[in-house]
């Protein structure tokens, strides 16, 4: 399923990120919380399915920036089972 994962960098250093699909308006935005980059750089190669290396860079963007946006396609099985609560 193609959409929008948005991490932000909060206060406490966790990390929300959000997955909006981008099929139909209609569609709600589903976010998770990280407890640390740690944690989210994990999140970003089990669940999300990234290589080491680019969940490494996003994770060093977000980082320097507090938030970064990606375009993202993931596999319609793991939509439905990513944003169980840990």
């Amino acid at each position: 399923m193609e959409g929008r994962l948005t991490l932000s960098l909060l206060q406490d250093r966790s990390v929300q990120m959000v997955f909006k699909p981008s099929m139909g308006a209609a569609q709600n935005s589903n976010a998770v919380r990280a407890k640390d980059t740690g944690q989210a750089w994990s999140d970003l190669v089990t669940r999300f399915g990234f290589s080491l290396p680019n969940a490494k860079a996003h994770i060093a963007q977000l980082q320097r920036n507090g938030h970064i946006d990606l375009a993202v396609n993931i596999d319609g099985r793991v939509v439905s089972s990513l944003f169980q609560s840990r």
